[in-house]
């Protein structure tokens, strides 16, 4: 899969709008994470709103599909280089046949990746999420779809239920996915290996409670403690989230 480092029409259209230098060839990641922050800032879910109608109707109406955050970024781009239908039906037939078709289908994919799952990744680690937070807004990424865009949809919220439900559970769910493919693992090392069973048993134990205690930090009010950070620097990342 090429990125977008790899297309001249991405570079291009990126320093068009002032987010690429051409001469270091650097990316101003600064400068775009802050747009990326200003558009989601626009519409955001908030949780006094969410009292008066379906909170999910609203991230639907609210909610930023990746064509939509490339459309805001990067005015008239993907107009000028996405394929139309009759292409792309060429495109999926025989991409060989057809290395300029791919070309572009490869830098309109790799330029989304960069907006939407790099630059607004939704972990602690993304970019766009560092700048909302303090502002008291968290990033979330609903698997839900309205007509003419299947989904997924990234919002701005401060609700409690979205965070809930498009947050903090697919974290659990990711975690049940782990403990499950991990147990597979070891059932299998176990049934072909006579007589590790014991040390396996010991080895995973003190994984296990490592985890566990860290996965309990979660309930910790001193968020320093999880961070390693300073208290003045908790304050002031926790600050805005705590104002509702």
């Amino acid at each position: 899969m090429s990125t977008w480092r790899d297309s001249d029409d991405a570079k291009q259209a990126l320093a068009e709008q002032g987010y690429y230098d051409e001469d270091h060839e650097a990316l101003n990641n600064t400068a775009l994470a802050g747009t990326l922050a200003k558009i989601f800032m626009r519409k955001p879910v908030r949780a006094s709103d969410a009292e008066s109608f379906d909170r999910f109707t609203a991230v639907k109406h609210q909610g930023l599909s990746k064509n939509q955050l490339v459309d805001e970024v990067l005015p008239h781009f993907r107009e000028g280089i996405e394929l139309t239908d009759e292409e792309f039906e060429l495109w999926k037939k025989n991409r060989k046949e057809h290395p300029d078709l791919d070309e572009r289908q490869q830098t309109l994919a790799s330029v989304g990746n960069l907006l939407w799952g790099t630059m607004c990744r939704t972990s602690s680690s993304g970019a766009v999420q560092k700048l909302l937070v303090p502002k008291g807004l968290l990033l979330v990424e609903a698997k839900l779809g309205r007509e003419g865009e299947p989904g997924p949809l990234k919002v701005a919220t401060d609700d409690h239920e979205l965070i809930m439900e498009f947050f903090v559970r697919p974290r659990g769910d990711q975690l049940v996915r782990v403990s499950g493919s991990v147990r597979a693992d070891c059932l299998m090392v176990g049934m072909a290996f006579d007589g590790i069973s014991a040390r396996m048993r010991q080895e995973l134990g003190m994984s296990v409670t490592s985890a566990v205690t860290d996965l309990m930090q979660v309930a910790s009010p001193n968020f320093a403690v999880i961070t390693g950070s300073s208290t003045e620097d908790s304050k002031a990342l926790t600050s805005g989230a705590s104002k509702r």
